[in-house]
């Protein structure tokens, strides 16, 4: 009789633990997802901000070689600059999510 429950308490113990490990199985597969989605849109960001720093740089340098800048080369200056500062500021937080899921698979790793 105290073989069988010791039995049933092992058998028990093991659907549990197989059911952790699947569900951490699953947990791991959505990081690895999240994961490669973030380098994804880290990569098109950074050819974002890439094309959008050689933008601003060609404006820079035309308005280097332009006396008086016309309302309109300021006001296209201006928006350059602005989609610069979302491009940067989204690529941090980008670089910060993808840090943040960096760690917790290596918390997962150790655990």
């Amino acid at each position: 009789h105290d073989q069988t429950k010791r039995d049933l308490t092992r058998a028990e113990e093991l659907r549990r633990l197989r059911a952790d490990v699947e569900m951490l199985n699953s947990e791991k597969e959505g990081l690895e997802h999240n994961n490669l989605q973030a380098d994804k849109e880290k990569a098109e960001l950074i050819e974002n901000f890439i094309y959008v720093k050689g933008c601003l740089d060609q404006l820079q340098m035309a308005s280097l070689e332009t006396p008086a800048a016309s309302p309109e080369h300021e006001r296209q200056v201006a928006q350059l600059k602005a989609t610069y500062s979302q491009v940067v500021e989204e690529r941090n937080r980008l670089a910060a999510r993808v840090d943040a899921l960096d760690r917790d698979r290596e918390k997962q790793k150790q655990q």
